[in-house]
Parts: structure tokens; C-alpha cells; sequence
């Protein structure tokens, strides 16, 4: 893959476009970039873009033979049987460190949603302290 190339994968993935990432995926392959196409594919497929299934299963394949470091967790993403919080059972400390920000941006939204309804969250003691 030249620079050209690989310009186009990224524009395509910027662009948010999942129509324009199947596509440039599509003229420009896999390799040597297979992880950047699996993230752009990734995006199709959840925009459920026309022909990212296809594609993101001849990724996850391809990922899965290779199998260098993180292209199994990427693989399990495209095929959709994993990408999620159980990757992070091997890792408790990072795995801490999801829930907490979940839990965090979950509040957050929550208050932003009260805000907009014209409430105001208050924050009250459950007595676990």
C-alpha cells in the first residue's frame, strides 16, 4: 500500500462516510495495513454499510491467520463475538479503570439528560461510604 493509499483509508475513516470506507477498502486491500482497514471496516459495519459485512468477515479471516498482537481481539470485533469488556478480564487494572470511567460518562449523560428536562441531579449519600 503506498502513501496515496493509505491516505485514502484514512480520509475514508475520518470522513465518517461508511459508504466511502467500504469503498476504499474495497480498491485498496488489506495488506499491510490490515489493522487500520479492520478499525475503518469496524465503523462500516456498525453504520451497516452496504458490503462491510463481506468485507469485515475476509478481514476478520485474514486477521485471525496472521495473528500478530491484537489482531485476534479485532478479528473477534468484525465478526461481532467479542470488541467489548470481556477482552479486559485479562487485565484488571485497565479493566478497573473502564468501569470507572463508564460509570463516570453513564452519570454524566444522565445528568445532561435531567438538565435538559429541566431537573437538577443532587447527589445524596447511599450510607456505603
Amino acid at each position: 500500500m503506498d502513501e496515496d493509499q493509505l491516505l485514502s483509508l484514512r480520509r475514508a475513516m475520518y470522513s465518517g462516510d461508511p459508504a466511502s470506507m467500504v469503498t476504499a477498502v474495497r480498491d485498496h486491500g488489506f495488506v499491510p495495513s490490515v489493522q487500520l482497514v479492520g478499525d475503518v471496516l469496524l465503523q462500516a459495519v456498525r453504520a451497516d454499510a452496504s458490503g462491510s459485512r463481506d468485507l469485515a468477515g475476509r478481514c476478520a479471516a485474514f486477521l485471525h491467520a496472521r495473528g500478530w498482537e491484537g489482531d485476534p481481539e479485532l478479528a473477534d470485533a468484525l465478526r461481532g463475538t467479542g470488541a467489548g469488556k470481556d477482552v479486559l478480564l485479562d487485565y484488571p487494572g485497565e479493566r478497573a479503570e473502564w468501569f470507572a470511567f463508564s460509570d463516570d460518562r453513564r452519570r454524566g449523560r444522565a445528568r445532561a439528560w435531567l438538565a435538559d428536562a429541566g431537573y437538577r441531579a443532587v447527589f445524596r449519600s447511599m450510607g456505603f461510604e
